[in-house]
């Protein structure tokens, strides 16, 4: 099973599976409008063997891309998956955040790829780009000073007293709306926080921390050269800044 368009769904383990090799890309972040245009946090990459029970139920999520906006509302965030969306402004404006990619038992996460935060409203390129999605800990948006990356234990801050919001458990934070506004965090783990808003130069969303249970387990932050894992045949374009992420599933015995 391949998936890579945006989605969540019960998937029904079959007779005589008892493990499930999952592979996951969390969504890219959105693209700020106007200035420098910063662009998305790429998605971070999760792998592992899970243990299931032939006949059980587990919600698997394809994370949606962080929206680019269009005028002053800001660019949505990735849904399915959590992605926080960006600030609105009346100058530039910051994009969503991408959403988490990955598996659940009920609401216990088993699996998660975080989402890339959103890229915030600039003319300044130090502000750019949005976080990379988890990894252990999501990255922090632009040169270091907007919204933190999710970790394992809490969401990630905001970037200052811009009007954005903290990251919490699986969803990333809101931009903050000013002049230029703020990136969404993405979603993860824990999300990413908003990149705050500014009269000049808002900053870009944090990206969202993955987890992983079970075997042979992988956690690869997205960074400025592209998703977790970006070299595997199998992840397409998935991943990348404004595209969506990707799941896919191998049956085991």
């Amino acid at each position: 099973m391949n998936l890579d368009t945006p989605q969540e769904f019960l998937f029904t383990v079959p007779a005589g599976v008892s493990t499930l090799r999952v592979q996951a890309w969390g969504a890219g972040g959105g693209r700020a409008l106007g200035g420098v245009a910063c662009a998305g946090g790429a998605g971070g990459y999760a792998e592992a063997v899970l243990t299931v029970t032939p006949g059980e139920s587990l919600m698997v999520v394809v994370g949606g891309a962080g929206g680019r906006p269009t005028g002053q509302p800001g660019g949505a965030g990735g849904m399915p998956g959590g992605g926080g969306a960006g600030g609105s402004s009346t100058g530039q404006t910051g994009g969503g955040g991408g959403g988490f990619s990955g598996v659940l038992r009920g609401i216990a996460p088993l699996l998660i790829a975080g989402g890339g935060g959103g890229g915030g409203g600039a003319t300044a390129s130090s502000r750019c780009p949005g976080g990379g999605g988890g990894g252990l800990v999501g990255g922090t948006g632009g040169n270091g000073n907007g919204g933190g990356g999710g970790t394992q234990t809490g969401g990630g801050l905001t970037g200052g007293s811009g009007g954005s919001t903290a990251g919490t458990s699986l969803q990333g934070g809101v931009g903050g709306s000013r002049n230029d506004s703020g990136g969404g965090g993405g979603g993860g783990y824990f999300g990413g926080g908003g990149g705050d808003g500014a009269s000049s130069d808002a900053n870009s969303g944090g990206g969202g921390s993955g987890f992983v249970t079970g075997t042979m387990t992988v956690l690869e932050p997205g960074t400025f050269l592209g998703p977790g894992n970006r070299l595997a045949p199998e992840r397409g374009d998935s991943g990348e800044s404004g595209t969506p992420g990707r799941v896919i599933i191998t049956l085991g015995m």
